[in-house]
């Protein structure tokens, strides 16, 4: 009778392939993972800097329209711009720390927005157009967004 062999176990040449299969797979899927968490960040990113401008300029914007075009101040090369509101004094401006302030009442400092890199007021024809540039830096690539509002003050 012949003797017949059987297989118990693998050759270390089929473990060394099988470890080096899955090993290939877990990289893979280690890069597609940290391309999504990088992909997620920047997006997230983009969106907390386009809710900071919009929400800076939609503040802004409410407070000129209660304003009458005979009491808005716009100085400092268009970047600075004070009114009153219903006998309030208030200011807005960009500090060097690139965020907005509101100024109300005098001496009372309110942060609106960072990472605001342009501000700009302009007042032609009884219509004041509001500017906000922001800008974040997130793994050496700059992520911008620019939203300009035009505002009708009362008469």
């Amino acid at each position: 009778m012949p003797h017949i062999r059987s297989h118990k176990g693998v050759s270390l040449l089929e473990v060394l392939v099988s470890t080096l299969l899955f090993s290939y797979i877990i990289l893979v899927a280690y890069a597609i993972m940290n391309l999504a968490n990088v992909t997620w960040n920047i997006n997230m990113d983009y969106v907390t800097l386009r809710q900071q401008v919009r929400g800076a300029i939609d503040g802004m914007a409410r407070e000129i329209r209660q304003s009458r075009v005979v009491d808005i101040n716009i100085t400092n090369g268009g970047s600075n711009i004070s009114f009153t509101m219903g006998g309030n004094n208030i200011k807005y401006s960009r500090n060097n720390d690139n965020q907005i302030i509101r100024e109300h009442p005098t001496g009372t400092l309110k942060t609106l927005a960072q990472g605001i890199s342009n501000l700009n007021f302009t007042l032609v024809n009884k219509v004041v157009t509001v500017k906000v540039t922001g800008v974040n830096n997130l793994r050496n690539e700059n992520l911008t967004f620019s939203l300009s509002e035009k505002v009708y003050p009362r008469n």
